[in-house]
């Protein structure tokens, strides 16, 4: 497994942005892997995903999205929605903390839906909280690469955000 994980894009956030994008999703791998770490907000916000297309986050409405919310301080829920314009992560307050990876499928494939699987943590200022996952774009195109954003008009405050190819062995 040494060496299965090769960097593509790296953003590190160390003073506020309004948004991160990794790029550089490409035919080279079939599963390409986001790790983000140490992700906290400027105000109580939400995070979200999306994925790109020629380097701009598709808003459209066509993000279908299922999740187990598992809860540290109240019994898990089950969450689905459909048509939705983004994924979002779990509301924190500037003393919270995200922590995640994500899977990236069919990304370069223009003939089929793109889709990832999706493991969470965070710390929303009271509870240790996660989610776990899956979404999917329900339009046939290619997509290269996942956009972070916030719910309201915060911004990222720190994070850092990776893009890795998995090597076949």
């Amino acid at each position: 497994m040494a060496g299965s994980l090769i960097k593509i894009d790296e953003e590190i956030v160390t003073s506020a942005v309004a948004s991160v994008s990794l790029l550089g999703i490409d035919s080279t791998y079939d599963v390409y892997m986001v790790r983000f770490s140490d992700v906290t907000l400027s105000a109580t916000d939400s995070l979200q995903v999306q994925f790109t297309t020629s380097g701009t986050p598709d808003t459209t409405a066509n993000y279908d999205l299922a999740l187990k919310f598992f809860k540290a301080n109240t019994a898990f829920t089950n969450e689905a929605a459909t048509n939705l314009t983004r994924a979002d992560f779990s509301s924190i307050t500037t003393s919270g903390f995200y922590n995640g990876v994500i899977y990236c499928f069919n990304f370069n494939n223009a003939s089929e839906y793109s889709f990832i699987t999706f493991e969470e943590v965070h710390y929303d200022g009271t509870n240790s909280e996660g989610k776990q996952g899956g979404m999917v774009h329900t339009v046939a195109q290619a997509c290269d690469g996942v956009h972070f954003k916030l719910n309201g008009a915060n911004n990222i405050s720190t994070g850092q955000f990776v893009l890795y190819g998995l090597k076949k062995s």
